[in-house]
């Protein structure tokens, strides 16, 4: 008896597990092809830049001067990434349900520009993309990595305004105001001893108000689903 209620439980697992493959076999094609996709171009950067893999898969800590670095280099900088990357989490979430849910397209549209563009600040301080990235190997000046910067946020709030002042714009403001603190200690000409605290603090600082005010933002805008649905 326990062995025919072992074959029939196991039976059920496996259809189960076959059913769930057929069904999320686009998931898995991303997942799979997409991880694929990645480690083929971390193997053609290990060419081009003549560095063995490792120095691509690591932990930077471990990867720069042969492991000697602590582990808590950079613990400051790597926080901010996670701070921002919950913010386009976030954002690019309630885009998503808001497209579907059928809601105002201004909202959509709001909303989904905020945690794009959020995803490429990130992934800017991230690589040092404005720093080294397009400087050393582009041949693009920092100062006008910064221009274009400046451009973007400008037509971002131009084009948003009107939606912008509808919310609790005060965080996006501040958030701005460290953002560009931070900028401005960067050019300046000489070293000081607080010079990284005042460009690398206003810089967190600016991030976390930066995902304070988008993570109030989307639930602002998901609420009136969130009511319906019963949820409180």
């Amino acid at each position: 008896m326990k062995q025919q209620i072992w074959t029939i439980e196991r039976k059920n697992c496996l259809d189960d597990i076959v059913a769930q493959v057929c069904h999320l076999w686009w998931v898995l094609l991303l997942c799979l092809g997409g991880s694929a996709l990645v480690l083929a171009a971390v193997g053609v950067l290990t060419i081009i830049f003549d560095v063995p893999f490792a120095y691509f898969t690591r932990d930077p800590a471990a990867a720069v001067s042969g492991g000697t670095a602590p582990s808590y280099a950079g613990a400051l900088s790597n926080l901010g990434v996670l701070v921002m990357a919950a913010a386009a989490t976030v954002s690019l979430h309630a885009g998503w349900l808001l497209y579907h849910a059928k809601r105002a397209r201004n909202q959509f549209w709001f909303i989904m520009s905020s945690g794009l563009f959020t995803t490429w600040l990130l992934l800017d301080d991230l690589y040092q993309i404005h720093e080294e990235v397009l400087p050393d190997h582009v041949g693009i000046p920092e100062e006008v990595v910064y221009a274009l910067y400046v451009g973007l946020m400008t037509a971002y709030l131009l084009i948003f305004a009107g939606a912008i002042l509808q919310t609790e714009y005060v965080l996006l403001l501040l958030a701005l105001g460290f953002f560009a603190l931070s900028i401005v200690s960067d050019f300046i000409p000489f070293e000081f001893a607080e010079h990284h605290l005042i460009e690398d603090g206003a810089k967190f600082v600016g991030m976390t108000l930066w995902c304070a005010y988008y993570l109030r933002l989307s639930w602002e805008m998901l609420q009136p689903m969130v009511k319906r649905s019963g949820i409180e």
